[in-house]
C-alpha cells in the first residue's frame, strides 16, 4: 500500500502541474489547448484513410463529440472533410495547411516544455521514465477499461438486480410514476450540463479526455 500510495501523491502532484499548464496556455493567443492538439495530431498520424469512426478510436472518444470536435475544426480552417472515392456518403479528414502550422507549433511548445523539465535528467533516466510511464498507462487501462463505464452507462443502473426486483414489487402506477420522475431527473442533471460542455468550442469539449 505504500508503494500506491506513493503513486497516487505522485500523480496529484502531476495533475496539479498540468493544471497550471493550462492556465498558462489559455493566456496565450493562438495556442492550441493539449486536447485540440492531441486530435488534430491523430488526424495527421491517420491521414490517408481517416475517417471519423477512426479518429474517436484513436483519441478514447465518442463518436458525437468527435463530430462535434471535427465540425469546429473546420469551421476554423484547421481541418478538411474529403470525399472517399470509394463510398460517395463518406469522407476523410485529413489537416489544412494552417491546421499544420498550428499542431507544429504545438508540438515545439510541448517540446520545449519537456525538455526544459528534463534539462537535469540523465538520457538513461528520461529514457527508462518513458517506458516506464507508457508501461503504467497501458497496464492502468488494461485494469480498468473506460469502455466499461462509459460505453454502457443506462445498462449498468437499469438492468441492475436491485432495479428489476424494485420494479417487479412496485405496482404499474407506481412504476408509471417513478420513469416519469426518474426520465426527467435524468434529462435535468445528465443531458443539459453535457450539452453546455459538449456544444461549447472544441478545446472545452476535448479537455474531458486529454
Amino acid at each position: 500500500m505504500e508503494q500506491v500510495d506513493a503513486l497516487r501523491d505522485g500523480l496529484r502532484d502531476l495533475m496539479k502541474v498540468v493544471r497550471l499548464l493550462k492556465q498558462q496556455h489559455s493566456s496565450e493567443p493562438g495556442a492550441l489547448a493539449p486536447g485540440v492538439a492531441g486530435v488534430l495530431g491523430a488526424i495527421e498520424r491517420l491521414e490517408g484513410g481517416c475517417h471519423l469512426k477512426e479518429l474517436a478510436a484513436a483519441c478514447a472518444l465518442d463518436q458525437s463529440t468527435t463530430s462535434r470536435a471535427v465540425s469546429a475544426f473546420v469551421q476554423d480552417g484547421l481541418v478538411r472533410r474529403v470525399a472517399d472515392p470509394r463510398d460517395g456518403r463518406a469522407s476523410f479528414l485529413e489537416l489544412t495547411g494552417e491546421g499544420r502550422d498550428a499542431l507544429r507549433r504545438a508540438d515545439d511548445r510541448y517540446a520545449a516544455l519537456l525538455a526544459a523539465a528534463l534539462r537535469d535528467w540523465s538520457p538513461a533516466d528520461a529514457e527508462l521514465f518513458a517506458g516506464l510511464l507508457r508501461r503504467f498507462a497501458t497496464s492502468l487501462s488494461e485494469s480498468h477499461p473506460a469502455s466499461k463505464t462509459e460505453n454502457h452507462p443506462a445498462s449498468k443502473t437499469e438492468n441492475h438486480p436491485a432495479s428489476k426486483t424494485e420494479n417487479h414489487a412496485a405496482s404499474k402506477s407506481q412504476n408509471h410514476a417513478a420513469s416519469k420522475s426518474q426520465n426527467h431527473a435524468a434529462s435535468n442533471s445528465e443531458n443539459q450540463p453535457a450539452s453546455k460542455s459538449e456544444n461549447h468550442p472544441a478545446s472545452k469539449t476535448l479537455e474531458a479526455t486529454r
